[in-house]
């Protein structure tokens, strides 16, 4: 979206005002994480319908939605989250899982906003990144 798209945006529903830098990110390229539907990239708006065009892993590429309804679903994802990086760079991140685990944990861990997690929200990651199965004995070994 660009600027003229957010302010309209805005103009119509003052609500979202709180919601702008959000608003301002979801532009084509970025990947997001939705909580029912998981990770997506955003891959176009279609300013006619005021829709961003999202592809979601597991078939569901293509998907429009509003971003008034979906700014407080989706959570863009930076460039250097491991979950981007995973899709992005997958023989670095597969070298990392297999020859060197603190560089993987290190780099989780540095891209959140306080480079602070809990154990939970690392697990959380790693599940999303190898999937449940392979994670819970990884985490474990």
């Amino acid at each position: 979206m660009n600027k003229e798209a957010i302010d309209a945006l805005i103009e119509k529903n003052p609500k979202l005002v709180p919601h702008r830098a959000k608003l301002e990110i979801m532009v084509p390229g970025n990947y997001c994480l939705h909580r029912s539907w998981g990770f997506g990239k955003i891959v176009d708006y279609n300013a006619a319908d005021d829709r961003l065009i999202i592809d979601f892993e597991e078939g569901k590429d293509g998907h429009a939605m509003a971003p008034a309804f979906c700014v407080d679903k989706l959570e863009i994802l930076k460039p250097n989250e491991i979950l981007v990086r995973s899709r992005t760079e997958p023989d670095v991140i597969d070298e990392m899982i297999k020859k060197r685990p603190a560089d993987l944990i290190c780099e989780i861990i540095s891209a959140s906003e306080d480079h602070a997690m809990m154990a939970t929200e690392i697990e959380r990651r790693l599940a999303r990144v190898m999937g449940p199965i392979k994670y819970k004995k990884w985490w474990t070994a």
